[in-house]
Parts: C-alpha cells; sequence; structure tokens
C-alpha cells in the first residue's frame, strides 16, 4: 500500500498534464493537411471543415424540397471561403428562408440540378446503347453537362436530336478514361507492415 501512495503524486501529474499535451497535437489529419493547404490555423480550418459538412445537408434538403428551382451548390476556398447556393428565380430570396448565415452566397442560374441530372442520364443511356466509351458529368457552376469522348464529332452525331433541345451539353475530347487497377470493399482483410492485421473501412461516408 505504501508503494501505491508513492506513485500517487506521480500519477496525478500525468493525468493533469494530458489534456494540454493533446491539445497540442492535431486532432485530426485532414484538419491539419487543410490549415496546411489553405495556410490558416486549425482552429478556422476545423470551422470550415464543420460548415461543409453543414452546407452539405443543406444541399441534400434543398434537392428534396426543391428540385424546380435548386441549381447546386459549390464551395470556394479562396481568395475568401465561401459556399455558392444557386436557384433559378429569385436566388436571394430562396436562400434566405433556409439561411443567413453570411457564408453563403446566392446565385442565379438558367437550369435546376434535377434537369442537369436528367439530361446526364439520357445522354448516358444512349452512349452506353451505342457502345460508346464517354465519362459524363454536371458541371454545376457553369450549369451545364460535360461529356468527355474519344471522338467528338461522332458523338455529336449520335446525340444530333438531343443536342438540337439541350444547348447546355458540352462534348469534349479526351485521350483515355480512369481505370480502376484494384478494388477495396468494405470489410476487406488487409496486412500491412510487420504483418499487423485489420479491415478495411467504408468506401464511401
Amino acid at each position: 500500500m505504501s508503494a501505491i501512495r508513492r506513485y500517487l503524486p506521480l500519477l496525478a501529474a500525468i493525468l493533469t498534464a494530458a489534456p494540454a499535451f493533446a491539445d497540442d497535437a492535431p486532432k485530426d489529419v485532414a484538419i491539419q493537411h487543410y490549415a496546411e493547404t489553405m495556410h490558416i490555423g486549425t482552429f478556422e480550418a476545423a470551422q470550415r471543415m464543420d460548415a461543409e459538412r453543414a452546407a452539405g445537408k443543406l444541399s441534400a434538403r434543398l434537392q428534396r424540397e426543391k428540385p424546380d428551382t435548386f441549381a447546386g451548390l459549390y464551395i470556394e476556398h479562396s481568395p475568401e471561403f465561401r459556399i455558392v447556393v444557386r436557384f433559378t428565380g429569385d436566388a436571394s430570396g430562396q436562400l434566405s428562408a433556409y439561411t443567413k448565415d453570411r457564408l453563403y452566397v446566392a446565385e442565379n442560374a438558367p437550369r435546376s440540378l434535377e434537369l442537369l441530372r436528367a439530361t446526364q442520364e439520357e445522354v448516358s443511356e444512349q452512349l452506353v446503347k451505342a457502345g460508346i466509351e464517354f465519362a459524363a458529368t454536371v458541371n454545376i457552376k457553369s450549369s451545364i453537362v460535360e461529356i468527355y469522348v474519344r471522338d467528338p464529332d461522332a458523338v455529336r452525331a449520335r446525340l444530333s436530336k438531343l443536342l438540337s433541345v439541350a444547348d447546355f451539353i458540352s462534348i469534349k475530347e479526351t485521350t483515355g478514361f480512369i481505370e480502376p487497377t484494384n478494388t477495396v470493399a468494405g470489410g476487406r482483410r488487409l496486412e500491412g507492415y510487420q504483418q499487423q492485421l485489420c479491415t478495411a473501412g467504408f468506401n464511401v461516408v
């Protein structure tokens, strides 16, 4: 018992010092990396990443509640951090109904995100049926659908009817496409350095 009493002061000192030591170390690698990349402090980096998560929730809500006018959301990190929310019609009025946060900026757009995605799906379906290799994406900033193919002229001929009614489809040439080199599924057993074993987490959160 006397031996235990001798070590109590040392144990108390360790426990007291632990929180201060932990605060000095980066709590999140992603926050630390973002802070270094943007040349800002870790506190501001953490605030920005919290804002990004909140913006993702707002985006999902707007897609559910205002599919006819919501035109997408994107984040600008420099020269200042801001979250741009696009709408058809009265952009400022629609955004103010959801948030008064000054980080959010309303912007007018010519067409909704729902229309852009529907057009992307139609293009994809036609090109898949034609056996044409492609990559398709929605450019929220420009409010267009971008299609990357090896032979743009051939694709324009194939999509001539759709292009005649949807002038917001941009067809661009590419010399190749991203090809996966390995498949890692959630829960898969992984072996690391010095025979350390673990399992893969979720691929997408």
